[in-house]
């Protein structure tokens, strides 16, 4: 059976896992953004779905430019207006919205859920930036693990968007899937018969299955909170906070304020043997004319996840130095 696949989100992530996914012969769904209600809970504008060429472009504008064509739907609901037949359930989510528009896709999905989009063998993977996201969904779907799994997931793959329905490939790297907090959520794959879908995925998009996820993402998480602010308030390339001798003061500081957060969370930082700032340092070189998703959302106008990066990492720090 052709493995039905839902992506939320049409920014660069969106699409470009959404293309991974159907030139890899998958059924793909891409869900654009939550439409704006009025006062009584009806759209404001009419939902629908239709089918949408997308394209991926490599690593120069001179890269070969393939396409795909998969359905777009404004939200879910406009499943229902379909003209052309889904094949439902899906059996895997994919969220790759703001972290801001966390808490209404989580809605979202408990609703798809009650209309038979979803079933309760369909696995949700979390591809957002930031931290919380996965309690958020969990939350919305009313806190039930059992109804869908929730696992949280995370890209190396730097990528953006030139056009509305392009995604261009900046620098490829590995995508890692695992269960969030193991020691409280080991039952998700005791429960659930979510092994044959991990698998596939995992053929289709070369993710790896991990048990250290959330060591993962907290070593994400001192990257970001490093690189992404500073390229943004100056608006920089990544590059430039390892080649800049004015920015390692702040970088030393920051990195030994996070990593004191770190250990009271008794998170282990993958750094291998370098220390947070050289951690930093080296791939900020390594995407040395990246231009960082924070950055990106400045310049077009759009709030950015500081909340769900250095917000988190503040909070963290407020409460595990206040207990």
């Amino acid at each position: 059976m052709t493995l039905s696949a839902c992506v939320i989100g049409c920014g660069s992530l969106g699409l470009y896992f959404g293309h991974r996914l159907s030139t890899s012969g998958a059924h793909v769904t891409l869900v654009k953004r939550a439409p704006i209600s009025n006062a009584h809970g009806a759209a404001a504008i009419k939902l629908s779905a239709r089918r949408q060429i997308i394209q991926l472009r490599g690593k120069t504008p001179q890269s070969t430019l393939t396409k795909t064509e998969v359905t777009v739907t404004d939200g879910l609901a406009g499943l229902s207006n379909c003209a052309e037949p889904i094949e439902l359930p899906f059996g895997i989510i994919l969220v790759t919205v703001k972290h801001k528009d966390t808490e209404e896709v989580g809605k979202q999905i408990y609703n798809g859920f009650n209309s038979g989009f979803f079933s309760p063998s369909t696995i949700v993977v979390s591809l957002q930036n930031g931290m919380g996201n996965v309690e958020i969904l969990r939350e919305q779907l009313q806190g039930e693990s059992h109804l869908m799994p929730v696992f949280q997931g995370l890209t190396y793959t730097g990528v953006s968007r030139p056009e509305e329905y392009m995604a261009q490939i900046n620098g490829l790297g590995k995508t890692f899937v695992g269960i969030p907090n193991p020691q409280e959520n080991h039952e998700m794959l005791l429960t659930k018969d979510v092994s044959g879908i991990l698998e596939e995925l995992a053929s289709r998009l070369d993710v790896t299955f991990t048990d250290g996820i959330d060591s993962m993402m907290w070593t994400k998480l001192l990257v970001n909170t490093i690189i992404n602010p500073i390229t943004s308030l100056l608006d920089l390339p990544n590059g430039s906070v390892a080649t800049e001798k004015r920015f390692q003061g702040i970088l030393s500081s920051a990195c030994k304020e996070f990593e004191k957060v770190a250990r009271k969370e008794k998170v282990d930082l993958q750094l291998g043997d370098e220390t947070a700032a050289e951690f930093v340092i080296r791939v900020a070189t390594n995407t040395n004319s990246n231009i960082s998703s924070m950055l990106n959302d400045v310049r077009e106008g759009n709030q950015t996840e500081i909340e769900a990066l250095n917000g988190y990492i503040i909070r963290r720090g407020t409460y595990v130095f206040t207990i």
